[in-house]
């Protein structure tokens, strides 16, 4: 376990020299209805045209075509849509499924293809698969009964090469990160709950949120850089200097409120990107182009904030 370090604000640099920027909102738009149903979890594909989501108990994964408007069944299987790999580089969607057998579960990998439309199975009836978060990379990496293994990208826009990518994974309140066929624990704050854990586009930094103290950054070595505090759901912006996260607030049993803020890391100032009386905003991902947002609501919509940053 690395020993907490507390760091100013001035030492968190990825490498290179920030410059004052700000960030506003230019416009919202709703991209699903109550009549195409309720969907929840979305996410930007590769090159941001579509946007890919799941139901409300990750069953079944969608998209839409931002042009087209028309809403694809990619997959109906239970669990495919909990925490899905899109990969930046090949046209490609990895996803876990389960299936209950005489009250056991046993989870499978899967990838579907979005040009053939295809779906390929990597692993079957195994009793756990975690698919885990990991940097831009020709494969992908995954663990199967705590078994680290990693799966070939198709037709990447990378060259072929055996390095295996930096990857992260929160098991039994700890935090690993996954580096060189190695499994290191990390756990910066000690033992906890760690969620939502994700890595800097660049592999160096790491986000995550740490039970109710809010989100953390992390270097590679675990040594704490930053704590925004009631952030949730912490997201790199893919140039690395902003922090897209949510403030949620329940009574126990449902959500009573939730919006959307950025971080400026450089600035060290929130930003609200949400502020509705009517809607609980949450779980927002960044386009690739880091110039837009999407998230749902609790009623099921899904929303396109477009953002304007300036220098």
């Amino acid at each position: 376990m690395k020993k907490v370090i507390i760091v100013t604000l001035m030492a968190f640099v990825f490498s290179t020299k920030f410059y004052a920027q700000t960030i506003s909102v230019l416009e919202t738009k709703q991209i699903t209805n109550s009549n195409e149903g309720e969907f929840y979890f979305p996410h930007f594909s590769n090159d941001d045209s579509e946007i890919i989501f799941t139901k409300s108990n990750y069953k079944g994964l969608f998209k839409k075509n931002l042009d087209s408007k028309n809403i694809i069944q990619v997959t109906d299987e239970n669990g495919s849509g909990y925490k899905p790999f899109i990969s930046e580089i090949s046209d490609e969607i990895f996803f876990k499924s389960f299936v209950n057998k005489e009250g056991r579960k046993f989870n499978s990998l899967k990838k579907y293809d979005l040009n053939l439309k295809t779906t390929e199975t990597i692993e079957q009836n195994q009793r756990m698969i975690n698919l885990l978060n990991q940097t831009n990379s020709n494969k992908v990496s995954y663990l199967v009964n705590s078994s680290y293994k990693s799966f070939s990208l198709a037709n990447t826009k990378l060259s072929k090469t055996n390095v295996e990518p930096n990857a992260l994974y929160a098991e039994n309140n700890q935090l690993y990160l996954q580096q060189n066929n190695t499994s290191v624990n990390l756990s910066p704050l000690g033992e906890g709950v760690y969620v939502w854990e994700s890595l800097s586009k660049d592999g160096k930094n790491i986000a995550f949120t740490f039970g109710n103290k809010g989100a953390y950054v992390c270097d590679l070595d675990g040594e704490i850089l930053l704590n925004i505090p009631e952030a949730h759901y912490p997201q790199f912006s893919p140039d690395g200097k902003f922090i897209l996260y949510m403030i949620d607030k329940d009574n126990g049993t449902s959500y009573t409120s939730s919006d959307v803020f950025v971080y400026s890391i450089e600035e060290e100032k929130n930003y609200p990107i949400t502020n509705t009386k009517d809607k609980i905003e949450m779980y927002a991902e960044w386009s690739k182009a880091g110039d837009s947002i999407v998230y749902h609501a609790t009623n099921g919509e899904i929303f396109i904030t477009k953002l304007d940053i300036q220098n």
